[in-house]
Parts: structure tokens; C-alpha cells; sequence
């Protein structure tokens, strides 16, 4: 049967890119804003008649996220034969800026009601039925300004850590009903939402008491977003967010890890990896290990090591894995994508990679160093290693080289390892895109 998909937030940006790559894919999509058939009406018509040029099962529907009268309504109207969703996004938000003292207590409450109440609105409307069901994936769109914080977005920030504790706890309790909670955590991308950001209305005056220095500062972060988003060499195209929750929405249940940040990352994957051992640390002191893990999913993936009574061979053949990673260029020497790992460590998620090329300009084969993070669901490797690229055939480039473990957390805390590389990429598109093999042996140290 055909998946179903809600997603919030489709007027523009993110979410109105989301339903129509989904609804290609062939899911049935669910495309909800606020007032389709008044201030957003240009926007619904341009979902609408794409659907229908491209014969995609594809429906908008009225959804204000900060009214409970709205949510129930639109998750009341979707068609009986749609079933639970298999997927909910709430992807609906608003970013505050300015001096934080300058916003009203009811502007800051604004703020928490758009991205933290409003998400609970959407996924307590849906939840009973997918939990009935036993299955179902929560999508929850945060930022890297929910794992760090600069002067100017403090009430941002507030409502972006809020999700993050919010959607991590609540991952735990719907674990044993088959239901998956994820994280999304762009950094900036070229959206609406920066030039529609919402200053203080600031009726008393408080901003005017600061500094020249502090208004100065302020109008500095614009214009280093605004060159951000100028640089065609920058990863703030939005379809990489685009591609990334579609590999969350197609990943099979219990491999999708909570956190997936995309794009320009200001340290968050570094503060995400460091963090995640203390997280299942956690969970071990509070005896709720158990919920760490998705009814119907493997709680550790790893095939047993071959006992003292066991042959050198059986465990040579225990420590065997593959990983299988797909990826798209997000910008010059960098990539990001998903994994598949099979044989010792069974696992899946995504994964992120930074290459150093040596080798001249136009140079074939192109010699690279490259440094790759791996999140799946047991915890994050880092791998790193050479590699060449063959240039003969740039459509199917042929990839070569060799890679061992850096590091590890989480799960894989102890690990070790080394492989070869094997596969091709094609180098002729806009966003070059490749698949590679890993093989090799991957195993705890005693």
C-alpha cells in the first residue's frame, strides 16, 4: 500500500519542497498550511496544479499549528481510506531575532507556541492512531540552534532546545509502541525563513538603551548569512534537507538515529557525537535501557563473536563487514547521505564527509583524504582514509582506496577497524552523487 505523509508548513521552503519530491516518490501527501484559500491561497494553487500536471496523490489542507481547533479539524478531514500516517513532519516554524531583553513575555510565548506546542498539537492528533496501528515515524524539524546558541536568538533558541529535549524524551515512551521520533537540525539554508524573521516589536523602547556596539553586532549576523547564502560554493541548497528526511521517511524502522544534522553544522555534529554516550549513560542509570530500542528492531545488530571453543576462522568471519553508503555532494569536497552495514555490526543512518584533495586541478585520477562521520543507530564512527578517483568515465567514476576507524561513541565505543573501498560516482551532475562499498573487518578490542 501506498505510504501516507503529513507534512506542516507547505507554503514555501522546506515543506512545500518535501511534498512534492515525496509525492513523486509515490506516498500520499497531506500538504497543510494556514489559509490556503486566503493569504496562502498562490501557494496552495501552485502545489495543487502540480499534483495534477503530474497525477500525484498529493492534497492541501488548512492547519494552523497554534490552534487546537485547526489540527483537529485537518487531521479529521483526511480521507478514510488514507489510513494512519506512516509519517508525520512538523516542519511549520518561525524564527525570532533581535535583542532578547526587547521581546514581550506573549512574543516569547508566540515563539514556544509556533515550534515547541505546535508540535505536540500535530503529533498528539495523529499519535493514537498510529500507535493503534504499531507503527509510524515522528519528523521533527530543529536546527543547530538547538544544540548551540549566539547572542540575538535567544528566544529562537529557547523554543529550538525545547524540541530537541522534547522530541528526545519522547522517543523513549512511544519506542515500545513501534512509533520513531527523529531530529532533522539544518543549518542555514536559502529558505524564507531568515528574511522573514521576526523582530521585537519593542513598544518601550528597551532596544534603544543598548549600545551602538550591540546593534552593530546584530546587523553583522545578517550579513554574514546574507554572504552565506550568496557563496555557490556553500551547502545551503534546501534540497539537501529535502533529500535527508526522505531517507529518514524510507529507512526501515529502528535505524534511523534521533539526531540528523545537514549542511553548515557549526560544530553540532562534533557536540551531537561527544554527547550521545552520556545520553545512553543516561537511560543505563535510570534502568530504561529498554526504551532506547523500537519494538520489531535488533536492540544490538551486532552478530555474536565466535566463543573460546570457536576457530580463528569463524572469528575472523565474525569481525566480516560491509558498508554500503550513498551520498550527494552539499558543496566543494563535501558529501552527505546514508549507510547500510551488514555482517559484525548490523546498522543504518547517515552519514557526512569532508575531502581533502591533493592532486592538480583536472588531475586524473584525483587523490583525496577524506574524514567521514557514521550515525546509525548504535552510536558514530569516524573513518577516515585515501582515495582515488578515475576520471576516464566521469558519469561512472571509479572510486578505489582504503579506511579504518578514528574514533567511536556511543554503541560502538571500543571499536576498531580497517577495509578497502570500492564504487562509482557520477560526476556530471549538479550535485555529484556516488555509491561506495566498504569491506573490511570492524570489532570490539577485549
Amino acid at each position: 500500500m501506498a505510504q501516507t505523509v503529513i507534512i506542516t508548513g507547505c507554503s514555501s521552503g522546506f515543506g512545500r519542497d518535501l511534498a512534492l519530491a515525496l509525492a513523486r516518490g509515490g506516498p500520499r501527501v497531506a500538504a497543510t498550511m494556514r489559509a490556503p484559500d486566503g493569504k496562502n491561497a498562490e501557494a496552495a494553487q501552485f502545489l495543487l496544479q502540480r499534483a495534477e500536471g503530474d497525477g500525484l496523490s498529493l492534497r492541501v489542507l488548512d492547519l494552523d499549528v497554534t490552534s487546537d481547533a485547526s489540527v483537529e479539524a485537518a487531521a479529521g478531514s483526511l480521507p478514510q481510506d488514507w489510513g494512519a500516517p506512516d509519517a508525520v513532519v512538523n516542519n511549520a516554524g518561525q524564527m525570532f531575532g533581535g535583542i532578547t531583553e526587547a521581546f514581550t513575555p506573549a512574543e516569547m510565548a508566540h515563539q514556544l507556541d509556533v515550534n515547541v506546542v505546535g508540535v505536540h498539537r500535530v503529533t498528539r492528533a495523529f499519535l493514537p492512531a498510529m500507535r493503534e496501528r504499531g507503527r509510524g515515524l515522528i519528523v521533527n524539524m530543529s536546527s543547530t540552534a538547538g544544540r548551540a546558541a549566539v547572542p540575538f536568538f535567544g528566544v529562537y533558541h529557547a523554543s529550538k532546545w525545547a524540541l530537541e529535549g522534547y522530541s528526545q524524551a519522547l522517543r523513549g515512551e512511544l519506542a515500545s509502541s513501534g512509533i520513531d521520533v527523529v531530529l532533522i537540525e539544518p543549518g542555514p539554508f536559502a529558505t524564507n525563513l531568515f528574511p522573514n524573521t521576526v523582530r521585537p516589536e519593542d513598544a518601550d523602547g528597551r532596544a534603544e538603551t543598548y549600545p551602538a556596539a550591540v546593534h552593530e553586532a546584530f546587523e553583522g549576523v545578517g550579513a554574514a548569512f546574507d554572504a552565506l547564502f550568496a557563496d555557490p560554493d556553500a551547502p545551503t541548497d534546501p534540497g539537501v534537507v529535502v533529500d535527508a528526511i526522505a531517507g529518514l521517511i524510507e529507512a526501515a524502522p529502528g535505524t534511523r538515529p534521533l539526531r540528523t544534522c545537514v549542511g553548515v553544522d557549526f560544530g553540532v555534529r562534533d557536540r551531537n557525537a561527544a554527547i550521545e554516550p552520556h545520553d545512553v549513560g543516561l537511560l543505563e542509570a535510570l534502568g530504561m535501557t529498554d526504551l532506547a530500542t523500537l519494538t520489531g528492531a535488533d536492540p544490538t545488530g551486532v552478530v555474536p563473536a565466535a566463543g573460546g571453543d570457536g576457530t580463528a576462522e569463524q572469528a575472523a568471519l565474525a569481525d566480516a563487514v560491509t558498508f554500503e553508503f550513498e551520498q550527494t555532494a552539499t558543496g566543494p569536497g563535501t558529501f552527505e547521505g546514508t549507510f547500510t552495514a551488514s555482517g559484525a555490526v548490523e546498522d543504518a543512518g547517515t552519514t557526512e564527509d569532508a575531502l581533502d584533495v591533493s592532486s592538480p586541478e583536472g588531475a586524473s585520477p584525483l587523490v583525496a583524504t577524506f574524514r567521514r562521520t557514521v550515525t546509525g543507530a548504535r552510536g558514530t564512527l569516524v573513518l577516515t582514509g585515501d582515495a582515488t578517483v578515475d576520471l576516464a568515465d566521469p558519469s561512472a567514476a571509479a572510486v578505489d582506496g582504503s579506511w579504518q576507524v578514528e574514533s567511536a561513541t556511543g554503541g560502538y565505543a571500543g571499536h576498531t577497524g580497517s577495509g578497502s573501498i570500492s564504487g562509482t560516482a557520477d560526476f556530471t551532475r549538479e550535485r555529484p552523487h556516488g555509491r561506495l562499498r566498504y569491506d573490511g573487518s570492524l570489532r570490539a578490542d577485549a
